[in-house]
C-alpha cells in the first residue's frame, strides 16, 4: 500500500552504539522499513532476538517504544522527540535521510557529527555502507547489509506504521 511511487522496502542493519558518558558499549540489529517520502520502521532487537525498541515515523509525527525502560513515546517531528532514545536531541530529518539512502557527505548534520563510507557490493548487487553517527554523548557506527522489497498490504500497512502502547 506504497504511495504510487517507489516500493517499499527493508534494510538490514548492524549497529554498536557506544553511550559516551559511561563508556558502555551495546550491538544491536536495526531492521528499517521504508515506504519511501512516507513512513520509517526501525524495530531495534539485541543478542537472541530481544527487543529493544521500535520507531516509527513520518514527516509529521514520531513515536516509538523503548522496551527496558517501558516508554512510550510520540511527539512531533522534532529532535526534542528523539531525546529520550538517544539521551540528548536528534533531528529526525538525519534518521529519515539515512534511512532514505540519501547520499551523505562526511560533515555536520542537523547538529551531529557524520561519516559515511561506502563498503562492498554484495551479490545482488546492493551497496553496503557504514554510516558513524557522533555527538557528545553517542557513538554509533551503522552497517547496512542488504536491502529486499517489502510487500505491505492495507492491513499489514498499519501494523507496521502504527504502533499502539
Amino acid at each position: 500500500m506504497s504511495s504510487g511511487g517507489a516500493p517499499p522496502y527493508r534494510l538490514n542493519s548492524k549497529a554498536k552504539v557506544t553511550d559516551k558518558l559511561s563508556g558502555e558499549s551495546h550491538n544491536i540489529d536495526l531492521s528499517v522499513i521504508v515506504d519511501p517520502n512516507r513512513a520509517v520502521r526501525i524495530d531495534v532487537t539485541a543478542l537472541l532476538g530481544y527487543r529493544l525498541a521500535e520507531m516509527v515515523m513520518n514527516t509529521q509525527q514520531i513515536q516509538y517504544i523503548e522496551r527496558e525502560n517501558k516508554i512510550f513515546v510520540s511527539g512531533g517531528y522534532k529532535p526534542k522527540t528523539l531525546k529520550p532514545l538517544f539521551g540528548q536531541e536528534i533531528d529526525p530529518k538525519l534518521i529519515w535521510s539515512i534511512a532514505h539512502e540519501r547520499a551523505l557527505k562526511d560533515g555536520r548534520y542537523y547538529g551531529t557529527d557524520v561519516k559515511s563510507d561506502l563498503l562492498e557490493k554484495d551479490s545482488d548487487g546492493y551497496q553496503s555502507r557504514k554510516i558513524t553517527i557522533e555527538n557528545k554523548n553517542l557513538k554509533m557506527i551503522w552497517l547496512f547489509k542488504s536491502r529486499e522489497a517489502v510487500s505491505l498490504s492495507s492491513s499489514s500497512y498499519n501494523e507496521t506504521f502504527v504502533l499502539t502502547q
